[in-house]
Parts: structure tokens; C-alpha cells; sequence
């Protein structure tokens, strides 16, 4: 097959003996399941080669083509392909989608398709390329489901999901925990909302994507939450289900049996990633590997290329070399690309800083994403690469599970992702899946720095059904009827707790033992310092905050306890990030920091304490706090605080609140600051997009090209 694929490559034409060859190879290999990947990849090359296919040759690659199922390319490429027979176009006729305009599925989506609509629970694990966001816009499409959760790990891709899906009127989009819902809706939400939110309407249909993330094999801390979220809905709802994942060789054994699912792995995709070890060695410096890398990204400045880099820090730092370094060597390169408009450029000097590394990045056709930036950078930096404006992007573990963005090339240049993890060899597929694009690159390259990790077979494990191992977190949600392992000394001891306690320690979904802890200091010091409203005082805020880190198993490489309440006090006080972000670069240069490093450094620290710590950790644990000092004052017999004013203010940074909504559809503070002004504050969430639609709100605000930008994007107002 391998020379089949050189030859088709390396020929000037492909000829009648060349095609009979190769034809006779793919349907060779397609026969056999375990080979039909390989026979798609020959098509593929032929695809990619069609201009160099002999005229006579031509009807016999669409036979092919057709015959393997491959319908979106039938039409993509349908002027340079033959006319297909009455039989054949009878077949693709079948494969055309129903509701979307102009789109065909492929062979093995239209299976999917139907067992979905035929009530089958689904589990389907396929590459990248396959197309599974696809599946889930054709099922809504279908307008079958009155009511569809989609849980997604991160905000990012649950944006993303959003943006496609937005067209579709007949639905109501809950995006927020405490949002209301209405007859029909789409709720997009993280296992986190899912678990705080108490109101769904009946479930008709659930979609998991990224379901790996359910098993504790993959050490990822969210597993709990997943699980938490997965079985309550079920319990509740007894919805019908479809995850979805890449490369899954299998899931617990009997979970198919008892929830009636199927479980579809295939390797189908319409799209070939070709390997490039060239610079697959040891260098004696990071400088060498690096000079290594931009020479190489200089060498693919005309096409659209990733690269994986292990940490934010480490992608910001990359980034901003290479800006310095075609600055320093590539005059040519800087003058034509400087010439560059991306609006966002001028809203962060007005709003972050204009000394940041990332104005530079921006200007030359570079661009970051990773988990630290704000949402809307990060959707604002995909859609300039997604349209190519933007020629490279330094990504993070993001690339593996909080985007679906693609290019003609993909670096793998780290071997490590977060607390130097190493990359596996699952996740290593799931960054390679990403060279190429559907319907536009057929073959992506994939350059390797670092030795491709051992192939090993992923299993995910589903702790909830399982039950061995299982956190205390998720075994206390767990009725004790459907308990595997009722008289282990860890079902005993759950089983112990009073009911009043555990329906709290349930609720809350953090740390059990942690919880019970903080009980008991809150008893025995009967709530002396826990009794307050509205905005603590410095110390306050460090007793509820220093105790919740105490015993939330708290883990920051940057953040210390001490730390998190100094950041917080000043955010509640200026209500500002970029006063912040003034306020830690004024501290760094004091402290003896150069001011380029104070100010790059300051603007990525404040961002993470941003996306990590007020946007969810410190809002959720002054939640959880609460309910437990409410708990205890109830049981004492004396008046309770209430943190839940200043709590929904740090989640919301100190927007009204029925505007807050305008945070999940990507608009920055600043932009909902000017928008705020002319919405009165009785206009519900729900309805704060017509009003500004209806009462042409955008007229009045003074809005900037980048804020205009986002508007259109995001809220589809011209």
C-alpha cells in the first residue's frame, strides 16, 4: 500500500496501469475491517492528485469513491469527477442531509445517524476528521429532541458548538447555570453546571463529547464531576445517549448491556496525516531546537500550521521568540505581514496593554491558545486562523481537547503537557488528528521533534458504573440500592452520615472528607468569624477561603493561599482586571523585575487567576462555604451569613447581573460595560439579546472595529 501511495504521489500522471493497480490494492485492503482505513487513504492520495489523473481514468476513481462511501468529496470534487450512473446517484441522493443545505455525510455517519434516530443509545469513538460535530448539528437539525443536554469539558468548544448551532430558532440556548429554560432548548454546559443546576425540564436526548474524560485513567480531576453529572441526569431523566471520543478501544464491560448501547469504534476519516521525522533528535540546547523549529515554520510561512506546546507559559514563550526572531532575520517576512488588520490588536492596547508580547505575535500572523487567555481572545484568535488571517498558532493541551481547529501542519514539539505529564500515545493521535482539513486539506503533515510514544490500547473505565475504584464524591450521590459494594469500609462509612449532612456534602460535589472537616472547625468555634454579607473584610475572606483551600485539595504551581486572598480582595475592591493587571506589573517592577518581563509576565498571571480562580474556583467555593455556615447556624440555632452576593458578583466580574449572560456568547467586560448602559436591569437574561437587537442598543454605545467584531460573531447583529 505504501508504494502504491509513493507512486501516486510521485507520478507526473496517474495512468490506466498506475489507477488498475492501485484500485486493485484498495479493494484489497478494503474488504478486510481491519485494513479499511488504509484502502480510504489511497483514495484520499488520489484526491489530492486529481488534476494529475488521466481523463480516461477518471470514471473508475468514482466508481472507487463512491463505492467507499466518500460522498462528501463526490460533490465536493463533482467537476472533476464523471457523472455518476442513475444506480450511484440514487445512492448519494441517499446520503445528502436532510436538513442541511448542500451537505453528504458519509458512509459511516449516516450509520450512526440512523441508529441514533432508531432510540439506540450510541458510543462512537472515530478520529478527529470524522466529523462528529456534524452528527451533532444534523441531530438537531432534525428538530427530533425537545430537550438536549451537550456536555462539554470546556467553555472553548461549548462556544464553538454554540456558534454552529445558534441558527436553529426553534430552540431556546441555556448557557448558564441559573438560566431559564423554556418548551425547547439546548443546554451547553460543562459537568460543572450540569451538577449545580437543579431545574432541568425532561431530558430527551444527552450528548457527552470527549466521553474518555468520564474514567480516572486518564488522571484527569474532573472525572468526578463527569460521572456526577452523567448519572444524575440518567437517573433523573432517562435520557437517550450518544459519546462521543477518538481513539476508544473499549468502555467498561457490561455498560453497553445494561443502558442497551452500542459501542462504534471505526478509524473512517477523510483525511491522511503523513509523518515527517526529519528533526527527530537529540539537541544539545533549547536554543538549538528551537532555531531548529522557526526555521522550519519560515519554511511553511505560506501554509497554515500548529504547534504543540506543553504549558501556556511555554507556548507565550515560544511565540514571542519566533515574533523575535523573524524580526531579527526575516525583514521581508515582518514588512509584509505587519501590514496585517486584526482589530483585536488595538483593543488590547486600549484594555490590556500595549507593551504586551502579543500585539507583536498578532501583527506578524502569529497567534497563542491556551487555557489561560480570556474566551473571547481565544474564539477571536481560532476565527483568524480559521480564516487565515493568522499563519501560525502555538497551542496547549487546548489543541487536544478545548478546540476544533485543523491546519495543513501540525508540530508535535513537546513531550510533556501540564505538570510535565508526558503525552501518551492517545493523546499524541488526538494531536495529530489535527493536521489536515476536512473538505479542504486532504493530506496534513505532522512534523515530529520528539520520539511518537508507544502504542497502547485506551480503555475507558466508567467509575459510577463500575464502582471500583470510586471516590467518596461520587459514591455519596450513589443511592444505597445501587451500591456494587455496600459493606466495603468506604460504603460504610458514606452510609453512616446523617442524611440532613449528606445531602449537603452531595450537592456540594467537592471533597467529602474536606467538607466534614470544615463542619466540625464551624461547630466548634460556632461560626465566630463565618457570619457576614456582601463584602467581607480582608480577613473574613481569608478565613473562608484559606479553610475551603485547606481542604479542597487545592494544586497551583502559581497561586498560593495567602496569595488567592490578596488577588481576590483586590478584584472585589476595583473591580477591574486591568487595574489588576496594572497593580501586579507596578508590584513586579519593585521587585526588581525588567519592565518587559513585569508586564508579559503580570498579564499572564492575572489571566489565569482570572479563567482559573474567579471565574468558577473562588465562586464555587464561597458557594459551598455558605451552604455548609447556613448548615451550622440552622443546627445552633443562630443567625447566618449569606456569600452568595458577593460570590454571583466575582462569577459575573461585577456585571449586572442579567447582562452577565453576554459573558457566554464571548463579549469582554468592557464591551458589556458599554452595552449595560442602555439595558435596564428588568429585562431578562433571556431576553437581553432581542432588546439590543430590537432597540439597536449598538447604534448608541460607542463601540470599537473589534467590539463591532465580536457583536457580529457572536450575537449575529450586522
Amino acid at each position: 500500500m505504501n508504494e502504491i501511495i509513493q507512486k501516486i504521489k510521485n507520478a507526473q500522471i496517474i495512468d490506466i496501469s498506475l489507477t488498475l493497480e492501485a484500485i486493485r490494492v484498495c479493494n484489497d485492503f478494503y474488504q478486510d475491517p481491519s485494513t479499511k482505513r488504509e484502502a480510504c487513504d489511497i483514495a484520499i492520495y488520489a484526491l489530492d492528485s486529481i488534476e494529475k489523473i488521466s481523463p480516461e481514468c477518471i470514471p473508475i476513481w468514482t466508481d472507487l469513491i463512491e463505492s467507499i462511501g466518500f460522498y462528501p468529496y463526490l460533490n465536493k470534487y463533482k467537476d472533476n469527477l464523471s457523472k455518476l450512473s442513475l444506480t450511484e446517484a440514487i445512492r448519494q441522493m441517499h446520503f445528502k442531509s436532510e436538513k442541511l443545505n448542500n451537505i453528504f455525510l458519509h458512509d459511516e455517519q449516516k450509520y450512526c445517524l440512523e441508529k441514533i434516530y432508531n432510540n439506540k443509545n450510541m458510543i462512537i469513538s472515530a478520529p478527529t476528521s470524522f466529523g462528529k460535530s456534524l452528527l451533532i448539528e444534523e441531530i438537531i437539525a432534525s428538530n427530533k429532541f425537545n430537550n438536549i443536554l451537550i456536555i462539554q469539558p470546556t467553555l472553548a468548544l461549548l462556544d464553538e458548538t454554540r456558534k454552529k448551532l445558534t441558527k436553529y430558532k426553534d430552540y431556546t440556548f441555556v448557557l448558564k447555570t441559573n438560566q431559564e429554560n423554556t418548551d425547547k432548548n439546548i443546554f451547553l454546559l460543562t459537568a460543572e453546571r450540569v451538577v449545580e443546576r437543579k431545574n432541568f425540564p425532561n431530558i430527551d436526548l444527552l450528548i457527552i463529547d470527549e466521553f474518555y474524560k468520564l474514567s480516572e485513567n486518564r488522571d484527569d480531576e474532573r472525572s468526578d464531576i463527569l460521572n456526577i453529572a452523567f448519572s444524575q441526569i440518567y437517573k433523573n431523566y432517562r435520557p437517550q445517549f450518544l459519546l462521543l471520543g477518538p481513539n476508544i478501544e473499549k468502555v467498561s464491560d457490561g455498560f453497553c448491556e445494561k443502558y442497551d448501547a452500542e459501542f462504534f469504534k471505526t478509524k473512517y476519516s477523510l483525511v491522511v496525516n503523513e509523518m515527517d521525522n526529519t528533526n527527530l533528535k537529540q539537541y544539545k540546547t533549547k536554543e538549538e531546537k528551537e532555531n531548529v523549529l522557526f526555521n522550519l515554520l519560515i519554511d511553511l510561512k505560506d501554509e497554515q500550521t500548529i504547534i504543540y506546546c506543553s504549558s501556556p507559559q511555554k507556548a507565550q514563550e515560544l511565540a514571542n521568540k519566533f515574533t523575535e526572531f523573524i524580526l531579527q532575520n526575516h525583514t521581508d517576512i515582518s514588512i509584509n505581514n505587519s501590514n496585517t488588520d486584526i482589530p483585536l490588536v488595538s483593543w488590547i492596547c486600549s484594555n490590556i496593554s500595549s507593551e504586551w508580547f502579543m500585539n507583536d505575535c498578532l501583527k506578524l500572523q502569529i497567534g497563542v491558545h491556551d487555557g489561560s487567555l480570556p474566551k473571547h481572545i481565544t474564539s477571536s484568535i481560532i476565527k483568524y486562523f480559521n480564516d487565515s488571517t493568522i499563519k501560525f498558532l502555538f497551542c496547549t493541551s487546548t489543541i487536544i481537547e478545548g478546540v476544533n481547529t485543523s491546519a495543513e501542519n501540525i508540530v508535535f514539539y513537546d513531550k510533556t503537557k501540564g505538570n510535565n505529564k508526558k503525552i501518551d500515545f492517545f493523546d499524541y493521535c488526538n494531536i495529530k488528528g489535527r493536521a489536515g482539513r476536512l473538505m479542504q486539506h486532504l493530506v496534513g503533515k505532522v512534523y515530529n521533534f520528539n520520539t511518537v510514544p508507544e502504542e497502547e490500547i485506551t480503555d475507558v473505565n466508567i467509575p459510577f458504573f463500575q464502582q471500583n475504584p470510586i471516590s467518596d464524591e461520587l459514591l455519596i450521590t450513589i443511592d444505597e440500592d445501587e451500591m456494587k459494594y455496600p459493606n466495603t469500609p468506604q460504603a460504610l462509612a458514606i452510609k453512616k452520615i446523617q442524611p440532613d449532612v449528606k445531602e449537603i456534602l452531595k450537592n456540594n460535589a467537592v471533597s467529602v472528607k474536606g467538607q466534614q472537616n470544615i463542619l466540625k472547625i464551624m461547630e466548634e468555634t460556632r461560626l465566630k468569624g463565618f457570619i457576614w454579607n456582601g463584602y467581607p473584610t480582608y480577613e473574613q475572606l481569608g478565613l473562608v477561603l484559606g479553610l475551603a483551600w485547606d481542604n479542597f485539595n487545592s494544586q497551583s504551581s502559581f497561586m498560593t493561599k495567602s496569595k488567592l486572598t490578596t488577588m481576590v480582595n483586590k478584584y472585589c475592591r476595583g473591580k477591574s482586571i486591568t487595574m489588576l493587571i496594572r497593580e501586579t506589573i507596578a508590584y513586579k517592577i519593585s521587585r526588581g523585575y525588567n519592565r518587559k518581563r513585569a508586564v508579559n509576565s503580570s498579564i499572564q498571571e492575572v489571566f489565569q487567576t482570572q479563567k482559573h480562580w474567579f471565574e468558577y474556583k473562588v465562586p464555587k467555593w464561597l458557594k459551598v462555604m455558605d451552604s455548609l455556615q447556613k448548615f451550622v447556624a440552622n443546627k445552633l440555632g443562630i443567625r447566618s451569613g449569606d456569600y452568595s452576593y458577593i460570590a454571583n458578583k466575582i462569577e459575573n466580574g461585577f456585571i449586572n447581573e442579567n447582562v452577565a449572560i453576554l459573558f457566554e456568547y464571548n463579549l469582554p467586560s468592557s464591551l458589556i460595560n458599554k452595552l449595560q448602559d442602555f439595558i435596564p436591569e428588568d429585562v431578562k437574561e433571556n431576553d437581553v439579546i432581542n432588546y439590543i437587537k430590537q432597540n439597536r442598543v449598538i447604534d448608541k454605545a460607542l463601540l470599537t472595529d473589534y467590539e463591532k467584531e465580536l457583536i457580529k460573531d457572536n450575537l449575529l447583529i450586522y
